[in-house]
Parts: structure tokens; C-alpha cells; sequence
């Protein structure tokens, strides 16, 4: 699984961390733009599988990523 968060996205370091420390075999990368441009500069949100996740802090977009990771 590939998760993708814009380099604008505000607290993505912790949830990147978290997820890489939970998940080993998740790939995450950071890319100049996921086709949310504004948005990921105020609220964290990140891209799997062309679907974009959006949550109201940094532990609400971890506990959706989880989400979307244990359902595969």
C-alpha cells in the first residue's frame, strides 16, 4: 500500500513516524502536490489509492489511514 501526503500537509512527520514505526511494509511518501492544493496547507490530508482521506487533526487522519490499512 502507497500512502502519499502533499509537502504543505501540517503534522504529516508524526503520522508518517507513526505509521512507519505500526506499519513497516507500508510504503509513505511526502510529493509537491497530491491535487488538493490549499486544502492540505490547513487541514491534514493524505492520498491512498487515488482517494483522498481527509481529517480534522493529525491523530483523526492516523486513525483513518489505520482504517483504510487494516480493511486490505
Amino acid at each position: 500500500m502507497k500512502i502519499s501526503f502533499c509537502e504543505n500537509n501540517k503534522g504529516k512527520s508524526k503520522v508518517i513516524r507513526k505509521l512507519n514505526e505500526k506499519y513497516p511494509d507500508v510504503q509513505t511518501c511526502i510529493k509537491d502536490c497530491i491535487g488538493k492544493c490549499n486544502d492540505c496547507s490547513k487541514t491534514p490530508i493524505a492520498k491512498i489509492h487515488h482517494k483522498i482521506i481527509v481529517g480534522k487533526d493529525r491523530e483523526d487522519i492516523y486513525t483513518k489511514i489505520v482504517k483504510k490499512i487494516e480493511e486490505k
